[in-house]
């Protein structure tokens, strides 16, 4: 593991990871796009590179580069997704 990733670090990764891999994605947006991103590749790259880290303690090069224009992605991605919780969690009481 990475000399800068300390152990409170790393289980919090986990954590976090484990909570996402339970969340419900929210109806409709599998197969959608938001912004030209497709929701569902952005997952998919974000899950091999956190499953890829979680393994390796570390990540290569192209990964590192592959999370970054994840992370720009879901600065785009993110409003449209928190609005669509909002209304399903209201049509939910």
């Amino acid at each position: 593991m990475d000399e800068n990733l300390t152990e409170t670090n790393a289980e919090l990764i986990q954590e976090l990871w484990e909570e996402h891999q339970t969340a419900r994605m929210p109806s409709g947006f599998a197969s959608r796009d938001v912004n030209g991103i497709s929701f569902e590749l952005l997952d998919i790259d974000v899950t091999g590179c956190v499953s890829t880290f979680l393994q390796r303690g570390t990540l290569d090069t192209w990964r590192t580069a592959s999370l970054g224009l994840c992370v720009h992605h879901c600065y785009d991605v993110l409003p449209i997704l928190s609005e669509a919780c909002q209304v399903s969690a209201k049509m939910s009481h």
